[in-house]
């Protein structure tokens, strides 16, 4: 453990599959839902409950053309949605980077408050921040972990490449928790089966991001490598 290792970490994703990427790791975990206003109120409880360190751990969306699926981004900053830069935390950053999987891209990441789904948004927002990937938590996970003095690292693996359009399907069956509702899904491509292979189309993306994802999961996040 190195001094500048958080002990106990607090970690938002916004889907239930990422969170159970890292389940039995002995972190403390808060799922939003892909819902800013859930991410904000369950950092807060994280830092009420005492953790030392915050983590925005899960998939994004690629900005950067040459980013495919499963490309693994370590955030060297956050860019608000107002224009602000927050850094994330140097020495934390590079105790991970020393046991992470080859080929982590180290860079900037833009935050969102709602999910940026077409090629063309995708697109201005790269050209706007510079950034190579997008969420919709780890803007509030930075703001959060400056306001408390914690640091924050953020760990996040691109699903569906910049050129790539999200169905909007895919957002509109989630529940709070995270979870994909299969019925209304499956009932709305019933009705609409054009939709069908743009849900497959990000349906093989994300298998690539998850298998990236799992692999992150696996570095100890609060260890000397």
């Amino acid at each position: 453990m190195t001094p500048d290792s958080p002990t106990r970490i607090g970690v938002i994703t916004g889907l239930a599959a990422e969170a159970a990427c890292l389940h039995g790791r002995g972190y403390d975990i808060f799922c939003c839902g892909a819902r800013p206003a859930r991410a904000r109120e369950g950092v807060q409880s994280l830092i009420s409950n005492g953790v030392s360190g915050l983590v925005s751990f899960g998939l994004a969306g690629g900005l950067d053309p040459a980013l495919a699926p499963g490309a693994l981004v370590l955030a060297a900053s956050v860019i608000t949605p107002q224009g602000d830069r927050l850094e994330t935390d140097i020495a934390w950053r590079q105790t991970f980077r020393q046991s992470a999987p080859d080929g982590v891209i180290e860079s900037a990441i833009a935050g969102s408050e709602r999910a940026v789904k077409t090629a063309a948004g995708k697109q201005a927002m790269h050209a706007s921040t510079g950034a190579v990937a997008v969420d919709m938590e780890s803007h509030i996970v930075a703001a959060a972990a400056e306001d408390a003095g914690l640091p924050f690292l953020v760990i996040r693996v691109v699903a569906d490449p910049a050129a790539r359009a999200i169905p909007d399907l895919a957002m509109k069956s989630l529940d709070a928790e995270g979870n994909t509702l299969i019925l209304p899904v499956l009932m709305t491509v019933l009705r609409r089966p054009k939709e069908l292979a743009g849900l497959l189309q990000l349906a093989m993306d994300s298998r690539k991001a998850f298998a990236a994802l799992r692999r992150a999961a696996r570095v100890d996040l609060s260890a000397e490598s």
